[in-house]
C-alpha cells in the first residue's frame, strides 16, 4: 500500500468553504482514476504550530508505486491540479509538500 501525503498552503483570503470545495472535488476523481483508493482531507487543526504555514492536507492510498503513478500521469489529475489547486495557493507550487511511502 502507498500512502500519498499532499500539504498545502492556501492563500489566506481563500474561504474556507473554498478550500473544502476543491479538496472535495479532488476526491471525487477516484469515480474516473480508479487506482485511487482511500482518500481524506483536511484543515490543519494541530496547536503545536510546527505547520510550516501548510493549512491543508490529504491523503490518498494505492496499492502500489505503478498504481501511483497512473494517477500522477493522470491527465485529469494534472488538469486539476493546475486549474483550480495551484492557483488557490499562496506560492504556487512552492506551497506543496509531497511525501510518499
Amino acid at each position: 500500500m502507498i500512502k500519498h501525503i499532499v500539504l498545502l498552503e492556501f492563500a489566506a483570503n481563500l474561504p474556507t468553504e473554498q478550500s473544502d470545495a476543491i479538496l472535495t472535488e479532488l476526491g471525487q476523481l477516484a469515480q474516473v482514476i480508479s487506482p485511487m483508493k482511500n482518500y481524506s482531507f483536511g484543515k490543519n487543526n494541530s496547536p503545536e504550530g510546527l505547520n510550516a504555514s501548510f493549512n491543508y492536507g490529504f491523503i490518498m492510498e494505492f496499492d502500489s508505486i505503478d498504481a501511483r503513478n497512473v494517477y500522477l500521469e493522470h491527465p485529469l489529475h494534472v488538469k486539476f491540479a493546475s486549474e483550480k489547486i495551484l492557483p488557490n495557493l499562496n506560492a504556487g507550487i512552492n506551497s506543496v509538500l509531497v511525501f510518499d511511502y
